[in-house]
């Protein structure tokens, strides 16, 4: 009797032990689970979901649902008129979608657009320098409003405005005009140092971005003397300085000579270390050599999304050109 009661003690604590053991490794898995989801939204840089954009009886972009991975160059593809820039122009706050929605690193595009708009960098298929400005001057003036600090008070006018307090004080007034003068004199002061500290960093990133896009050649040149190949590195060079986390290129490389698309590929390449790239294009080895991952659209929509050898697996094509050529013409079969 005794054994027997022994046995069942001995029963039940084992039977205690397992249940908890299990609870455990499930509250771990769950754990772990949640984790795991909650670093993978982080590592999101854009998600866009059911965007649409409707001009009239025609949609530009219907029902998008996209991820872009922080870091990734991602390559929009697709024939003219399939909604590669209306897409751009969404993310960017440049066009209002008609529906659906959009995040980049969390700031929703409808709520958050301001702050948006100091998280990317947009270079379009219009080169934007300013022709009489030199290459340095338009990365100068670039750099001025990204690193100027607005928030810092004006030292003339506040030294005037106290000034002003003073001399129409008398007795104690006065005394205490004059501590407010050297109060303001001294927030002045530290403000005169912030915008020169400013100034020094906005001349430092001019300084990286002619290295990084090799323009010292053309550093003094103005932008009108430029050739189309030089323009168009300044024009994403401008786009850049600003250290965007997320930067959009439309065709960056339109109407460029091979050797001026090849040097402007290996500046995009270095940027691919420090920014999420999306590219679009129509010259398809470009997205071959430069994109982690490609998607293709079709009359607005979102036919095919994947890395190169996933592409070419869905579609029994080689290479991306042919999977491109395989993908448009399957979709306009479907549509007749």
């Amino acid at each position: 009797m005794k054994n027997s009661s022994i046995n069942a003690t001995s029963n039940l604590a084992s039977q205690g032990a397992n249940n908890l053991a299990s609870q455990g490794a499930n509250n771990l898995a769950s754990q772990g689970a949640n984790n795991l989801a909650s670093q993978e939204a982080s590592k999101l840089a854009i998600k866009t979901t059911n965007l649409t954009k409707q001009y009239s009886d025609v949609k530009a972009v219907d029902s998008l649902n996209l991820e872009i991975h922080s870091g990734e160059l991602f390559a929009l593809l697709g024939v003219n008129g399939a909604g590669k820039t209306t897409t751009i122009r969404m993310l960017t706050g440049l066009s209002t979608p008609t529906s659906g929605d959009a995040e980049i690193y969390g700031k929703n595009i409808r709520k958050d657009i301001n702050d948006i708009k100091k998280l990317v960098g947009i270079s379009t298929q219009d080169t934007a320098v300013a022709d009489n400005l030199t290459v340095e001057e338009n990365l100068k003036f670039m750099a001025g409003i990204y690193f100027s600090d607005s928030d810092c008070p004006d030292k003339e006018q506040t030294s005037k405005q106290v000034n002003e307090q003073a001399s129409k004080a008398s007795g104690e007034a006065k005394k205490q005009a004059s501590k407010a003068s050297g109060e303001a004199n001294e927030q002045a002061s530290k403000a005169s140092g912030e915008a020169e500290k400013q100034a020094s960093k906005a001349s430092r990133r001019v300084d990286e971005v002619i290295k990084t896009f090799k323009l010292e050649e053309v550093r003094s040149k103005k932008a009108k003397a430029l050739s189309g190949g030089w323009q168009r590195k300044l024009s994403i060079a401008m786009a850049v300085i600003g250290e965007p986390k997320v930067l959009f290129l439309d065709e960056p490389t339109l109407g460029l000579d091979v050797l001026a698309r090849r040097e402007l590929w290996r500046a995009v390449e270095a940027l691919k270390k420090t920014t999420t790239i999306i590219l679009t294009t129509h010259y398809m080895e470009e997205a071959e050599a430069l994109a982690d991952r490609i998607a293709i659209m079709i009359k607005g929509r979102l036919v095919k999304i994947g890395t190169l050898p996933e592409l070419e697996a869905a579609t029994g094509q080689k290479g991306l050109e042919n999977v491109f050529v395989s993908v448009a013409e399957g979709e306009e079969a479907h549509h007749e």
